[in-house]
C-alpha cells in the first residue's frame, strides 16, 4: 500500500548488509540512509532491537547514518505532504541500493448510509436525516469525497432530499455528508435511499462503492386470510 501525503503515515524499511561471502557484515558497519522526499529516521528502540540494529550516528531530515548489528539497519520513512514517489537509498562503502515508496492521496474504500429515524410511519414524523460516511483504505474518514444520494422512487412522489430528487455533496472533515429526506404527504409503503461515492477519472464517472437504506413511510398493510374449509 502507498502512504498518504499527510506528514504522518510511516513505512518501516529494513536494510540487510552482507559481505562477499553472503554473510552479514560485522557489527558497526556504517550505512547512510537517505530519501529525496519525506524524512527518514532511526526506527524506535523496540523495532530496532527486534531487527538487531544499532542507533544512528548523525541525523537530518533527508538522511542519517546508522551502524549495523547482525547485518541490519532499520529506518522509518515519514510521508511528505505532497504526492510523489520517495526514493530511499542505502549506501555502504560506496555501494548503493534503492527502493521506492509511493505517496498517494487516499481513495474511498467503503461508504455507509444511515437514516435517523428510518421509520416515518409513526406519529407526525415527516423528515429523516440521512448521513453517508466514507472511509479510506486505512479505515479512516475521508474528507473531500463526492457523494451522491438519491431515491429509488420511479414515481417521484414519495419524498425529496433537501427539496430535490437527488442530492450531491462533499464529505466534511469527518468524512460525512448529511441530507434531509422529507416524506410526501401522501407517501405510502417504503422507499430506498442510495448513497454513491462518485469518482471522476479521464472524463468518466465511476461508482467504486455504494450503500442503501430503506425508509418506512407508512404502516405496513396487514391482510387477514381465512382458511377455506370444506366438509
Amino acid at each position: 500500500n502507498a502512504l498518504r501525503p499527510n506528514g504522518v503515515d510511516t513505512a518501516t524499511l529494513t536494510v540487510g548488509v552482507y559481505d562477499f561471502t553472503g554473510y552479514p557484515v560485522i557489527d558497526g558497519t556504517q550505512v547512510e540512509i537517505s530519501t529525496d522526499i519525506g524524512t527518514v529516521e532511526p526506527a524506535p528502540l523496540g523495532a530496532m532491537s527486534a531487527a538487531g540494529a544499532e542507533g544512528a550516528g548523525s541525523v537530518n531530515a533527508g538522511s542519517y547514518t546508522a551502524e549495523t548489528r547482525n547485518g541490519r539497519v532499520v529506518a522509518i520513512l515519514t510521508a511528505p505532504t505532497q504526492e510523489g514517489d520517495a526514493t530511499v537509498s542505502a549506501t555502504v562503502n560506496g555501494k548503493t541500493v534503492t527502493t521506492t515508496v509511493h505517496i498517494r492521496a487516499a481513495t474511498a474504500e467503503t461508504i455507509r448510509l444511515t437514516a435517523t429515524p428510518a421509520d416515518l410511519s409513526q406519529g407526525d414524523a415527516l423528515t429523516s436525516t440521512l448521513v453517508a460516511l466514507v472511509r479510506d483504505t486505512w479505515g479512516d474518514p475521508l474528507p473531500g469525497a463526492t457523494v451522491r444520494i438519491g431515491l429509488a422512487d420511479d414515481s417521484g412522489t414519495q419524498g425529496t432530499l433537501n427539496g430535490s430528487d437527488v442530492f450531491t455533496g462533499t464529505t466534511n472533515a469527518n468524512g460525512r455528508v448529511r441530507v434531509i429526506f422529507t416524506r410526501a404527504a401522501d407517501a405510502a409503503g417504503q422507499v430506498q435511499a442510495r448513497a454513491e461515492y462518485v469518482l471522476l477519472a479521464n472524463g468518466q464517472e465511476y461508482i467504486p462503492t455504494e450503500d442503501s437504506v430503506t425508509l418506512q413511510l407508512s404502516a405496513p398493510e396487514w391482510r387477514l386470510y381465512l382458511p377455506n374449509v370444506r366438509r
